[in-house]
């Protein structure tokens, strides 16, 4: 938990501070960004993985604070929720999530790929998300949307 938790936020609280000791920009670009990568167990239970859910929890609740503290000095502060990502920490349960993915467990019906999220951390960070500050966006296909 100290890794997923403690690292983000001290990294955070180390950037920030250099960059409240520049000027603040005349314009919106360059943008100035912190993006926190959590999980969508973020908002999501995962019973079998409840130290791995209070982590992601826990640098939910740091996006929100930073973004609290820095919106007015024209920082964007983002959250980015991964879902079900195809990486070396989901292999062990591939075979169990491309079942459920083939019911509809994930509307968009495909696991998700690191690419995917990428490109959403590239659009925070090159300022392409102006005039939005604390937004987090979850990169699920789905997975977190409402359903009936």
């Amino acid at each position: 938990m100290a890794i997923n938790t403690r690292a983000p936020f001290f990294l955070a609280q180390a950037f920030s501070k250099r960059l409240l000791a520049q000027p603040k920009p005349e314009a919106e670009l360059p943008h100035r960004s912190i993006i926190f990568v959590s999980s969508i167990n973020a908002i999501m239970l995962a019973m079998n993985r409840g130290e791995y859910t209070i982590a992601k929890t826990a640098v939910s609740a740091a996006a929100r604070l930073f973004a609290a503290r820095l919106c007015n000095e024209q920082i964007g502060v983002y959250e980015v929720r991964p879902g079900l990502i195809k990486t070396d920490m989901t292999i062990p349960a591939t075979a169990y999530y491309d079942e459920l993915i083939a019911k509809g467990l994930v509307p968009w019906g495909r696991w998700g790929y690191p690419a995917d999220i990428a490109s959403t951390v590239r659009a925070m960070a090159e300022g392409k998300l102006i005039y939005t500050c604390g937004q987090a966006v979850a990169i699920d296909g789905g997975l977190s949307m409402p359903r009936f």
